[in-house]
C-alpha cells in the first residue's frame, strides 16, 4: 500500500491507507507533511518511502498517532503532535 499526497500512488493520506490495511500490512509513505492525527487499529508497519524524516505526520490539534491495536511499527517517520496531556 502507498501514501503520496497527490493519491497518484494509492492513497492520499495515511489514515485512509490505515483504514483499508489488513492486519501485518505494510504502508510506504511518499515524502512530505501530513497534517492528520493516525489512528492505528491493527498491528500495521507505517514507512518512510525515503530518508528518515521526509515524512511528517502532524496534525493541527491532538496527538500525532493513538494506538489501539496491540502493536505497530513505525519506520523514518517524524512526529509532531499538539496534545500536551499526551507528551
Amino acid at each position: 500500500m502507498t501514501v503520496s499526497l497527490d493519491g497518484q500512488d494509492g492513497y492520499r493520506s495515511i489514515g485512509a491507507a490505515l483504514i483499508a490495511a489488513p492486519a501485518g500490512a505494510i504502508i510506504s509513505v511518499e515524502p512530505g507533511h501530513y497534517a492528520e492525527s493516525l489512528t492505528v487499529t491493527r498491528p500495521v508497519t507505517i514507512a518512510a518511502a525515503q530518508a528518515p524524516g521526509s515524512v511528517i505526520v502532524a496534525p493541527p490539534t491532538g496527538a500525532a498517532v493513538t494506538l489501539t491495536s496491540g502493536s505497530a511499527t513505525l519506520c523514518r517517520i517524524s512526529l509532531s503532535g499538539q496534545d500536551r496531556a499526551a507528551a
